[in-house]
């Protein structure tokens, strides 16, 4: 038996085929019009691999994968000598071509990185070129494509993207002027020393269509608790009490932050990202534009966000950075001054430092996004990194010399291929150590992994942006999962 499928949407143009043969079965896939990759399994009998297969096939159509009959990948047989020489021939034509690319595109990145650029001026550029809302807002509108893409031909498929919207509605109604400082000041505190969890079953009391009624799927609830589960250790679910205010990660990840003298730094900047994320989500990235959509049907067009212009203009910089400062006052008992120089020191690191005129350089925004085409076209987002680095056989990485890039490139390898493939494959490839994050700053510029002393790049930038990184994924996280429901 052999399956062959595709999913092709917004974020994916990848293939799954599934052959078994007995006891035995191999999985091909990959990207569309790239080289495949291979697994080969075999089990004790006949029942097992049938069992497997079933199983594989149903989560495949789950996240949005549909049958096809024809292949949208080749693999032309050749005579191996053939084969071989041109293999031979075309590595190191590759080699060069990168070499070269490469010492070209470093040279470059050095050389501008030496020339100076005044404060105000860079500032003025980075702010106009590091851009959350388009990162914040590919992203939900991913997801809401997703759940048109997902809905199939079921009965309550009509439904799926009613109920989105239906609780993305809450969401803003819940979260609205009125409320929005008290709920998010509770969530902030909550999240000192708790992360966000799946909880109960959710009731689904909007309103369904279709021919037949049949109940679409609900989702689960998702709250702040405190559950240490040693198994989703490298998920937002995973919660573990440390010494610093807002890490919840492994015990050995707070040490090294510890280590780096970075504890007070990691809550601060946190902050910062947990409030910038909510802030822009709920004000000011739009609202969802569910015009065109038919309930009895599935949506036929790519849902899209419109603009509230009296809230944008509301939620000025003026104004949300009184809250932040409300918020520290609050938190940490500091005064007006002693907030407002922590975050006065957060954003001349994210506008102003050698780090963000290196992001400038290398057209990096520096707010991460998930996926290489929603920023910036020749930047790989978290999910293509962490992807090529679970591929041991990337070229990319074949050169490095720098023991602490070396050693996270090994844990990382190691750990996906144990418990990590499951957080890879369903909760969106976020960078949660800050030792990968640093790997993926550095990473950047041409596709290589430039050296950080010939960069000279002061570490507290680079753990000030994975901290903000921190704080904007949580609370990301959360809302989504109150409107997507956590399933």
């Amino acid at each position: 038996m052999k399956k062959y499928f595709e999913c092709k949407n917004a974020v994916s143009n990848k293939f799954w085929e599934i052959n078994l043969k007995g006891n035995q079965v191999s999985i091909t896939f990959g990207r569309i019009g790239t080289k495949p990759q291979q697994i080969k399994k075999k089990f004790n009998n006949k029942e097992e691999s049938k069992n497997f297969v079933e199983t594989k096939i149903k989560e495949k159509i789950d996240k949005g994968y549909r049958e096809k009959t024809s292949k949208g990948y080749i693999v032309k047989k050749v005579k191996k000598v053939e084969k071989d020489k041109k293999k031979l021939v075309k590595i190191k034509k590759n080699e060069l071509d990168d070499n070269k690319k490469f010492i070209d595109i470093k040279k470059n990145v050095l050389i501008l990185l030496k020339n100076k650029i005044e404060p105000k001026k860079l500032s003025i550029q980075t702010q106009k070129n590091f851009d959350l809302n388009k990162v914040l807002s590919t992203y939900l509108l991913i997801q809401f494509e997703n759940s048109q893409y997902a809905v199939g031909n079921n009965i309550w498929g009509a439904n799926a993207f009613r109920i989105a919207i239906h609780f993305y509605s809450n969401l803003l109604r819940n979260y609205d002027d009125k409320n929005f400082k008290k709920k998010i000041f509770d969530l902030l505190i909550a999240s000192k020393n708790k992360t966000p969890q799946s909880g109960k079953e959710r009731k689904i009391d909007c309103y369904q269509s279709g021919d037949e009624f049949e109940a679409p799927i609900p989702g689960r609830e998702v709250n702040y608790n405190d559950k240490h589960n040693l198994e989703f250790q490298h998920q937002f679910t995973y919660c573990n009490k440390t010494q610093i205010d807002f890490f919840k990660g492994t015990t050995n990840d707070a040490k090294q932050i510890i280590k780096l003298g970075f504890d007070k730094l990691f809550s601060y900047s946190f902050i910062y990202g947990y409030l910038d994320g909510a802030i822009n989500t709920l004000f000011k990235i739009g609202f969802l534009d569910h015009s065109f959509f038919d309930p009895l049907h599935i949506p036929s067009k790519k849902p899209k966000l419109i603009h509230s212009p009296p809230k944008e203009k509301k939620y000025d910089k003026i104004l949300i950075k009184n809250i932040k400062i409300e918020f520290f006052k609050k938190f940490y008992k500091f005064s007006k001054l002693k907030s407002e120089k922590i975050i006065d020191d957060i954003e001349a690191s994210i506008f102003q430092s050698k780090l963000s005129h290196y992001l400038l350089i290398t057209k990096e925004n520096y707010f991460i996004d998930q996926y290489k085409k929603d920023i910036f076209k020749d930047r790989d987002g978290s999910k293509n990194f962490l992807e090529k680095i679970s591929d041991e056989d990337e070229n990319e990485f074949k050169n490095i010399k720098d023991l602490r890039i070396k050693k996270i490139l090994d844990f990382t390898r190691k750990k996906q291929k144990i418990k990590w493939n499951y957080y890879y494959e369903n909760d969106g490839s976020c960078i949660l150590n800050y030792e990968q994050f640093r790997f993926y700053t550095l990473h950047n510029p041409c596709s290589k992994t430039l050296d950080a002393k010939e960069l000279n790049l002061n570490e507290k930038d680079i753990f000030i942006r994975y901290a903000t990184y921190m704080g904007v994924q949580e609370v990301q996280f959360y809302l989504h999962h109150q409107i997507f429901g956590g399933h």
